[in-house]
């Protein structure tokens, strides 16, 4: 009898603190974040408010039917349902409030995983809208603080004056590399993240965290969607077109339990011809450009914790130029000067490149653990033969002249040749783990205006990575140039053979492998979470230079104003501006990858050390509403 107690009386202990939680955050229909709304669970009406930054936290009751209410003076209110949960499983819902409409019963949806926060990144929110030539969902990042970028062809951004080789990419946790021969924009062709597919994006300008890998300068976080049902969109334009397809496949559960989805799928696909854009360039000739992209995701849902995804893309970026004329201006006002050039020729870039990624996602209420392998691979030719004749000439530069801005007389005329036959060809490995667990977890036993929902985390991340990367370079250019209307070798005669300017060629085999790891902890304090420490360390192993490198980092964030506001949010009192004191420092270091390790004449430095930079960022950030 003893012992039956002792094992019903363990039993029911364990079921203490299997407490099932709906969170989320609430935006109104302008994708703006939404405070001082009163959340109430109509099973058991209990109410919470959400904090300064949007997030509700509200206890599901089990053996009831859930439902939601959102209430706020400005908008209308809305009612969500909620699905029945197991025991021990969280669930998200994004709530969005609208002026238009009266309140109405919403179809559900789940996002997997738990809600954690990410101090010193910039939360950027998906639209429709994009404001570039190219459609590129990384024009929203060359807007950011500290981003700029030189050509508006490209998809490429540099930050703090860093060159495009020093941004990290992350898509559902996987590492994305860019081309590597690429020389302008109008050669690059489509980026590799799908605007249609996009969920989170979250973008750090630096400070980042030791989680997130081995570059200097940046890093771009990107969470493609997991579908709760069926849904397709196409987009057609005079410079290409888009589709997407989206949808889930149910599995029946136990008796008196919700259906959950087996399968998930994010299926999307882009072709884009910049022909019409490249003809407005100042080098007039054909252009024909053809990029075009096919990705996959799909989810398969083995239990309520445990999952497989399958990432896959292909992309074919060709891009082919015969040049006939050109002709550019430059100088300055008191020295105008005209190049005018007649080519023949060609020009052919292609890139083609292939990704597989799969994870095991393995997500529990206070702990997520990953597996990760992928592979990429891209071929890359970069071949071209371009002949042409050149004038140099002085432009006409008075005013009051009758030929102002015409040629006024010739400076010089020449010829040249340039040639290559460039293809490259790189394959990285990957095998990854990385895990974040959550130690404690309590909720203030304070009950003043809502505080009693806050919650005081400690997050401990881990991870490891391998590495491995082989890369074939065949590099071969020549350059000729005759300024003189003939060619005089070195020993002075001209008729046997014939000397170049520049020649190159090169075959280089590189292999290497890596080791990485990180661990971080993250640490809110304070009564309403007004503090977050976030602090860890980073560890790179190279084996191709023998260097071992350690990155040392830290962030801290103070909201001095999210108390009183908490406090206040249902008095008239005016509220406080939202203010966040932040402040960063870190070591970070970056390998060398291939474009480092070559020089002009084709020569591998495979000793070559990596980079360095020590990172001190301080600043403050305060929102408001404008117009």
């Amino acid at each position: 009898m003893r012992l039956a107690l002792v094992i019903i009386s363990c039993f029911l202990a364990g079921n203490t603190f299997a407490q099932s939680i709906i969170f989320g955050t609430v935006f109104n229909d302008s994708n703006e974040i939404v405070r001082n709304v009163k959340v109430t669970n109509l099973a058991g009406g209990k109410t919470v408010y959400n904090d300064s930054l949007g997030n509700y936290r509200i206890e599901y009751v089990q053996g009831k039917n859930n439902s939601l209410k959102f209430e706020n003076s400005n908008y209308f209110i809305t009612i969500i349902a909620v699905p029945k949960l197991f025991e021990d499983e969280d669930y998200r819902y994004d709530a969005i409030l609208k002026k238009e409409q009266s309140s109405k019963i919403l179809n559900p949806f789940t996002v997997q995983g738990q809600s954690e926060n990410k101090p010193g990144l910039v939360i950027i929110k998906p639209t429709t809208s994009r404001p570039s030539v190219t459609g590129d969902i990384m024009d929203i990042i060359k807007m950011q603080a500290g981003v700029s970028s030189n050509n508006e062809l490209s998809s490429q951004y540099n930050v703090r004056g860093g060159n495009y080789d020093e941004n990290l990419i992350y898509v559902n946790d996987f590492e994305i590399y860019r081309p590597q021969l690429i020389r302008s924009g109008q050669q690059e062709g489509l980026s590799f993240i799908n605007p249609d597919m996009v969920n989170n994006i979250n973008f750090s300008a630096g400070g980042f965290e030791s989680r997130y890998g081995d570059k200097l300068s940046s890093v771009l976080d990107v969470s493609y969607r997991s579908p709760s049902q069926f849904g397709s969109g196409v987009q057609l334009g005079l410079l290409g077109m888009s589709f997407y397809v989206e949808g889930v496949v149910k599995a029946k559960q136990r008796v008196g339990y919700r259906d959950s989805n087996r399968i998930s799928y994010l299926i999307g696909g882009r072709y884009r011809g910049n022909k019409n854009i490249l003809n407005s360039l100042d080098a007039i000739g054909l252009y024909k450009s053809r990029f075009g992209d096919l990705q996959s995701l799909i989810t398969f849902h083995l239990n309520r914790y445990n999952s497989i995804e399958f990432l896959v893309n292909y992309g074919q970026n060709r891009y082919r130029f015969e040049p006939e004329f050109q002709k550019t201006t430059f100088g300055t006002l008191q020295s105008a000067l005209q190049l005018s050039i007649g080519m023949d020729g060609q020009e052919i870039m292609d890139y083609n490149s292939m990704m597989g990624g799969l994870s095991f996602v393995r997500r529990k209420k206070d702990s997520e653990y990953k597996i990760l392998f992928s592979a990429i691979s891209s071929n890359e030719k970069e071949h071209y033969d371009i002949q042409g004749a050149y004038q140099i000439s002085e432009v006409d530069n008075n005013l009051g002249s009758s030929n102002f801005g015409d040629v006024k007389s010739l400076l010089g005329s020449g010829y040249f040749i340039n040639h290559a036959r460039n293809d490259l060809n790189f394959t990285i490995l990957n095998a990854a783990h990385q895990g974040s667990i959550k130690m404690l977890g309590f909720r203030n036993k304070k009950s003043k205006g809502g505080l009693s929902n806050m919650y005081h985390p400690l997050r401990i991340l881990y991870g490891f990575k391998y590495q491995a990367e082989y890369i074939k370079d065949v590099f071969k250019e020549w350059k000729y140039n005759d300024s003189a209307d003939y060619n005089i070798t070195n020993n002075g005669y001209g008729d046997s053979f014939i000397n170049l300017s520049e020649s190159v060629r090169s075959k280089s085999i590189i292999r290497n492998q890596r080791i990485s790891g990180f661990t971080q902890v993250n640490i809110s304090f304070g009564e309403v979470n007004q503090t977050a420490l976030v602090a860890g360390v980073r560890y790179l192993y190279s084996e191709l230079n023998g260097q071992s490198l350690l990155s040392p980092r830290v962030q801290l964030y103070y909201e001095p104003n999210k108390k009183f506001n908490l406090k206040h949010f249902k008095d008239s009192v005016q509220k406080k501006k939202n203010i966040l004191i932040k402040g960063a420092f870190g070591y970070y270091y970056q390998a060398p990858f291939y474009r480092e390790m070559r020089d002009f004449a084709g020569h591998i430095n495979k000793a070559l050390k990596a980079q360095r930079s020590i990172h001190y960022l301080s600043g403050i950030e305060f929102g408001f509403k404008k117009f």
